[in-house]
């Protein structure tokens, strides 16, 4: 099967991939304006920002929101990413504790690594002791799968 060409933008609909490149481009700039270098900016690209879709991007921000908000509530330290990664485990006790499920728990962190990319697996910044509690929690509360219908 073709994929789908249509993309939603904004609520409507765009198709990026039919017609000959300067179609394409006339496309794509109308819908996103043209190419304007960030100057190394860290600030996420067009193709980052839709690396998700958009109501995806609101629920890892209002995870990141929480995560953050429940860090000053405890005040723990957040400077180094072994900070960060403590700060975790402790969220991640909490939502245990509290009843959330592993599914819930692997959204939260991948809403941090979606927003600090530099923390990922794939950059070399693991958090290491995050990980090992996603393990624990899921041989003490495995994920639930959907019976047969």
């Amino acid at each position: 099967p073709r994929p789908e060409q249509k993309y939603k933008v904004g609520g409507l609909k765009k198709d990026f991939i039919s017609g000959d490149r300067q179609d394409r481009a006339a496309k794509r700039q109308a819908c996103f304006g043209s190419f304007r270098s960030r100057g190394g900016d860290e600030t996420p690209s067009i193709l980052e920002t839709h690396s998700v879709l958009e109501v995806t991007r609101r629920d890892y921000k209002e995870r990141v929101r929480k995560f953050e908000e429940f860090v000053n509530e405890v005040r723990l330290p957040f400077g180094s990413v072994a900070a960060i990664d403590a700060a975790l485990v402790e969220y991640l006790d909490m939502m245990f504790l509290e009843g959330f499920t592993i599914e819930e728990a692997n959204k939260t962190i991948a809403a941090w690594v979606w927003h600090h990319p530099d923390h990922s697996k794939k950059a070399g910044h693991k958090l290491l002791r995050t990980y090992k509690a996603l393990q624990g929690w899921m041989k003490l509360a495995p994920p639930t799968t959907r019976p047969p219908m």
